[in-house]
């Protein structure tokens, strides 16, 4: 696997903090980390939004079911069309052999955020791989539910298409 973008481990980070639930101190991380990178697209975003407008955007999106629109933000939804699948249980044994510890409590191994958090630590090929696989469908159901967040998974495709 090559590399192309010279900021893909915090370009990965930063997509780990941006798709788990948004508090004052993720979203300050979160921009710091764009500013350390330069990327003017998220600052923006995130100086134009306070915390409460992003924890609702992100509820919107991400709580109430599917049947209710909301968008999956598991793996195991776009693989087996239901949460917390044998795709978690295989994210979590693939964790846990890389000897990864979730920093994010209580979540399932196969979230977004989790995946992208151990994506930018490891570069690890197999899941580079499985996200470019699933990320264009979960793109595909924020289009009609979020304008923020289907920025952040459009912006989050076109790095993984340099890995």
């Amino acid at each position: 696997m090559t590399v192309m973008h010279k900021n893909i481990r915090e370009y990965l980070y930063l997509f780990s903090i941006l798709f788990y639930t948004p508090t004052p101190q993720s979203i300050e991380k979160a921009k710091k980390i764009a500013s350390l990178i330069g990327d003017e697209f998220i600052k923006n975003i995130l100086n134009n939004k306070d915390v409460d407008d992003l924890l609702r955007e992100y509820t919107k999106t991400f709580h109430g079911g599917v049947r209710a629109g909301a968008c999956s933000p598991y793996e195991s939804f776009y693989r087996e069309g239901l949460a917390y699948g044998e795709t978690a249980v295989k994210i979590l044994k693939m964790l846990r052999e890389k000897g990864f510890e979730l920093n994010i409590e209580g979540e399932q191994a196969d979230h977004i955020a989790v995946e992208l958090e151990f994506a930018s630590f490891t570069l690890d090929e197999e899941m580079i791989k499985r996200l470019k696989e699933w990320i264009p469908k979960f793109y595909k159901c924020l289009e009609n539910r979020s304008l923020i967040y289907s920025k952040f998974a459009e912006k989050l495709m076109k790095i993984l298409e340099e890995i």
